[in-house]
């Protein structure tokens, strides 16, 4: 696999067989539930993960200028823009997260959408550093048939980086 060469490598040695067979035999990666419970496999998962992460992020930072932290929880979306369930809602979950930086200005409505906000601001400081952070990414091509929808997603998505970018540093 040359996108995720470090994964590939991790399968092959734990398979013990070559990567070309389980490549072209992907019941065979069946085979990696018998090591699902191994403390040394899992460690070893997680490492890797976590390096693609953080290629990932270095990346991000070189290419836009944006820090993103490794350590969050990363929820990507990169496929044809569409009218696609997924994807409306992934949007409307970042815009809740928009919601939730409004809260604290007053606003009756953008509170009612601010009860994890409100919830992790109380928290001790202890308990904050349990929560998840997430970083969502969106990327996709637009198919012709349904540039509409897609200007007005792509719109949506600018907006609230522009509203996030503009909430904190005020």
């Amino acid at each position: 696999m040359q996108c995720n060469p470090a994964l590939s490598a991790l399968i092959t040695d734990t398979l013990k067989i070559e990567r070309n067979v389980w490549l072209k035999d992907l019941y065979k990666l069946e085979g990696l539930l018998a090591h699902a419970d191994d403390p040394e496999f899992q460690t070893r998962w997680t490492a890797v993960k976590h390096q693609n992460k953080e290629r990932l992020a270095l990346f991000v930072e070189r290419q836009m200028g944006i820090k993103v932290d490794a350590d969050a929880l990363f929820d990507v979306q990169i496929k044809r823009l569409h009218e696609y369930k997924r994807q409306t809602l992934n949007i409307l979950g970042v815009i809740h997260v928009c919601f939730v930086y409004l809260a604290e200005s007053g606003d009756q409505c953008s509170k009612s959408f601010a009860q994890r906000y409100l919830l992790i601001k109380d928290m001790k400081p202890e308990e904050r550093k349990k929560v998840v952070k997430k970083v969502v990414f969106f990327a996709g091509k637009a198919a012709p048939a349904c540039m509409s929808f897609q200007t007005s997603t792509l719109r949506t998505l600018v907006d609230l980086w522009f509203l996030k970018t503009t909430l904190r540093s005020s």
